[in-house]
């Protein structure tokens, strides 16, 4: 391919030393390129989801791990639960009756024989203890007791005054009841073969009218990821029509635009197909990322095939060799500072985000390669599709009237733009961070409706677990008193219901005993607190072992939580580790964990994620665009209308009140990788035409068109996360697309009314890497 023709000497493009070997070996490459898909493909069968802690934030995460040795230790602490609801409209009179007991039992039968499930409560299975006359009280279950009429109306009534059934598995009216099961692990595949087990155990029953409300961490990630995938398939058929009808527009073919979708879309199967091989599960975060993809790698086909049209005057080799000669550095450096925008993200302890930027640093780096090898080898094979159209004229006037413009308020458009600037940094400061339930999954979602009614009709449906461990096994009576303190005070402070622990089932166990007494001071009495819990280990050892750990003797606090929003969260495990710490014998430790916690740990992450990867990002372009333009003035230059767009969208989201969450938190580091991508693409086409007021418009003429184009095409594609269900999800399309046209803007406006005095000449040329 020749870059002859009329400019060719004023633009001195660089040679694109890619496009040229692709070209120039079309069979070897095209090989390649099959090679490669072929090599990737694969991977798309090895893929699969995760949900859950663990996804998220990695199974090495150290709050994943003290929640895992937390489970272990005591046999529990992740449940998930079905809640039924009697009454008029169901089969069941109450949670207690014949017919809601014998459902419970064969749902708890079935699911005690899952691989993972730890154990399975319900009122027809939970031990239940009886009075007796004389001794230990006798432990019966209600299930086999359901022909015996008397016996059964005494268990009945027991049961409702049981503390451990009244808001566990029976409600205090007795018209809800819960089946509840124990897991094993954090573990994505145990959330999820759990989950679809349980549905698959009372589907039977909701064909007979009950009606399940399912609750717990476990079964949240499960559904909400599910709901998740199946939007996805909206969504990207979506995007792929919006951003198609686009192109077609712009390029006014068709084909042109089904070529460019193309190109990128095997670009996104490359990523997905190298997912599955590194081992990476699909998780909430990532589910977006074919989307993503396909806007953000469309921006580098749209600007080589408009810049390919322009020349459609010459040769189709000349044309397209033009195109890419002129294209390759400004390309390659967009393409380069959008993977580090992206792989800043990499700098994240939440494992989802750290994969999702270095899955999106490849696809963009991906695409790059496919536009500046397979692409031309299209074009040229098909040459009609670089017929011209006529909308170069019409920009040709646009660009001359706003070059006028700029000539006359180009002080005012700074002031203004600068003003802006400098009140959302201001506002900066009232920046939080929030991950509300309902903000997270929506209000539509089942998941939301399901927590709310179980809180209506059962509990809390979080926890915030706590161990306490004495210097060494065996000491743990001395903790009785540390119990007996941090249930009062734990009852009082904001978002927490009951707690239970073994001093709540001890006192239990001694009102069922005739004469019993309570004495930790003096563990080694008759009736005290060890002779109790050695009496009841006998009995019933998972009940102790729930809330005493053999092996380090540690105590176990299980404290029912509602979902709060972050600050209510953040300031109570505050408080409860000062009570913890205050009230301690000398020599013990403790840890606070579960969900609570878990979700605490998740939001700090959040904000770190935010401002390193903020940070890393900012660092990493401007010493690129130092690089590439060899000028420390034009790379400063070019930074002012790339960061002014983070920063607009930022301030907006303090002044409105609009929070940074799982999704949006991600928003400054990824839209730096994008909106830098104008300022480079008109910094190098005003500085091939030359440094003068009339290159300005030269350049603005070149670059408008694809960049609007892009602009448009990115920010109408970011606006298909809309679809989703997840609020956090729709939250980071609505924002990345107001940055991304706040990015054309300040490039098509705020970056020409800078140059048109014309800036200082840099040494040396943007060397091509294509």
């Amino acid at each position: 391919m020749d870059a002859d023709g009329p400019g060719g000497e004023a633009f001195a493009p660089r040679r694109s030393r890619l496009a040229r070997l692709a070209c120039r070996f079309p069979g070897p490459t095209v090989a390649l390129l099959a090679g490669v898909t072929a090599l990737l493909s694969p991977g798309l069968l090895r893929l699969r989801t995760g949900v859950g802690y663990a996804a998220l934030l990695g199974a090495d995460h150290p709050v994943v791990r003290e929640l895992d040795a937390f489970v272990a230790e005591f046999g529990g602490g992740l449940p998930m639960m079905a809640v039924w609801v009697c009454g008029e409209g169901t089969p069941c009179r109450d949670a207690l009756d014949r017919a809601s007991l014998r459902m419970a039992e064969d749902v708890a039968r079935r699911l005690g024989t899952v691989p993972g499930v730890l154990r399975v409560e319900s009122p027809a299975t939970t031990p239940l203890l009886v009075p007796a006359p004389i001794g230990f009280p006798e432990v019966r279950r209600l299930a086999p007791e359901l022909d015996g009429a008397e016996s059964f109306a005494r268990l009945r009534s027991l049961a409702l005054s049981d503390p451990f059934w009244r808001g566990e598995v029976v409600s205090s009216d007795g018209k809800a009841g819960a089946i509840v099961v124990v897991l094993a692990s954090s573990e994505s595949e145990v959330a999820d073969r759990v989950f679809r087990a349980l549905q698959e155990a009372v589907r039977p029953y909701e064909q007979k009218g009950f009606r399940f409300a399912f609750a717990g961490g476990p079964v949240e990630f499960v559904v909400a990821a599910a709901e998740l995938s199946e939007s996805t398939r909206r969504i990207v058929p979506s995007m792929v029509g919006i951003v198609g009808i686009v192109l077609g527009v712009v390029f006014g073919s068709v084909r042109l635009a089904l070529v460019a979708l193309g190109v990128v879309g095997l670009g996104v199967l490359w990523t997905f197909g190298a997912m599955g091989w590194l081992g990476w599960p699909r998780t909430t975060l990532t589910e977006p990322l074919p989307a993503l993809l396909l806007v953000i790698g469309v921006c580098d086909t749209v600007h080589l095939l408009a810049r390919a049209k322009a020349n459609s005057s010459l040769a189709p080799p000349s044309a397209v060799g033009r195109a890419t000669d002129e294209l390759a550095a400004p390309c390659w450096m967009t393409s380069l500072t959008t993977a580090l925008g992206f792989g800043s993200l990499a700098t994240s302890r939440l494992e989802g985000i750290a994969h999702f930027g270095v899955l999106a640093a490849a696809g963009t780096a991906f695409s790059y390669l496919l536009t500046f090898t397979l692409l031309p080898l299209v074009l040229l094979r098909f040459p009609t599709l670089l017929a011209r159209s006529g909308s170069g004229d019409l920009w040709h006037g646009l660009s001359a009237a706003l070059e006028r413009f700029l000539g006359r308020f180009r002080l005012v458009v700074v002031a203004v733009l600068g003003s802006a600037v400098a009140l959302s940094v201001l506002e900066l400061g009232n920046l939080r961070t929030e991950a509300r339930f309902e903000d997270l999954y929506g209000e539509g979602s089942p998941v939301v409706t399901w927590a709310r009614t179980v809180a209506r009709v059962l509990r809390a449906p979080d926890t915030l677990e706590i161990a306490l461990r004495p210097p060494a096994p065996g000491e743990w009576a001395e903790g009785m008193r540390t119990l007996r303190v941090l249930r009062e005070r734990l009852s009082g402070l904001e978002g927490f219901g009951r707690s239970r622990s073994l001093l709540d089932l001890l006192e239990h166990l001694r009102d069922a005993i005739p004469g019993a007494r309570l004495s930790p001071e003096e563990p080694g009495e008759r009736g005290g607190a060890a002779s109790l819990v050695r009496l009841l280990r006998s009995r019933e050892p998972e009940a102790v072992d729930l809330f005493l750990s053999a092996e380090t003797g540690a105590l176990r606090i299980t404290v029912e939580a509602e979902k709060v929003p972050q600050e209510e969260l953040e300031a109570t495990l505050a408080r409860v580790r000062e009570e913890i710490r205050a009230a301690l014998p000398p020599g013990w430790s403790f840890t606070v964990t579960g969900p609570w916690a878990v979700v605490a740990a998740m939001l700090d992450e959040i904000r770190r994620t935010q401002l390193e990867s903020f940070l890393v990002a900012g660092g990493c372009v401007f010493l690129a665009l130092v690089v590439f333009f060899r000028s420390l003035g034009t790379a400063i230059l070019a930074m002012l209308p790339t960061l002014a767009p983070v920063l607009l969208v930022l301030g907006g989201m303090a002044r409105w009140e609009i929070p940074l969450d799982v999704g949006s938190a991600m928003v400054a580091a990824v839209v730096l990788g994008l909106a830098v991508d104008g300022p480079i693409h008109v910094l190098s086409a005003y500085r091939a035409v030359g440094f003068s007021r009339s290159a300005v418009r030269a350049a603005l003429e070149r670059t408008g068109p694809p960049l609007m184009a892009s602009g448009v095409a990115l920010g109408l594609g970011f606006l298909t996360l809309l679809l989703s269900p997840w609020h956090s999800v729709a939250r980071f399309g609505v924002v990345a697309a107001a940055a991304i046209g706040l990015s054309v803007f300040t490039s098509l406006v705020l970056l020409p009314a800078l140059l048109v005095p014309g800036v200082g000449r840099g040494e040396g040329g943007n060397e091509g890497h294509g």
